[in-house]
């Protein structure tokens, strides 16, 4: 659960000068991708209400309604552990149905909100970028 720069930022307090994983920017893992995961279907982070016709992420537990049917929630108790588990399968799933885009409401900016919200600004570089198959 935590993020890279939490563990960076220890590891400078421990040894008092910067810290570094890697010395070289090769890619060594498809998580090093700019793009890793990203769903074919264009993604949006955002907060906003989609259009009833979009795919639409939440990590706090929300059913599909008649007015957003496409409409996933990732984690029933508003866990950012239950929802990091589901985030990727809810992506897939969505990313199956052939919309227009899936909106993904983005998480707390702290801990493994900030790790999640790397992957899901991650998935959505896809499309903005032009890397789209």
């Amino acid at each position: 659960g935590t993020s890279v720069r939490e563990v960076i930022a220890a590891c400078e307090k421990v040894t008092g000068r910067p810290c570094a994983f890697l010395e070289s920017d090769s890619i060594l893992a498809p998580g090093m991708l700019p793009h890793h995961y990203a769903p074919h279907t264009p993604l949006v982070v955002s907060d906003a209400v989609p259009p009833a016709d979009a795919g639409w992420i939440t990590w706090q537990a929300m059913e599909p309604t008649p007015t957003h049917p496409f409409r996933i929630g990732i984690s029933d108790r508003g866990d950012l552990k239950e929802a990091a588990t589901h985030l990727y399968g809810a992506m897939i799933a969505l990313d199956q149905l052939d919309l227009a885009c899936i909106f993904v409401q983005p998480f707390p900016e702290s801990g493994l909100g900030l790790t999640l919200n790397e992957r899901i600004a991650r998935a959505a570089r896809r499309h903005e970028s032009g890397l789209a198959v």
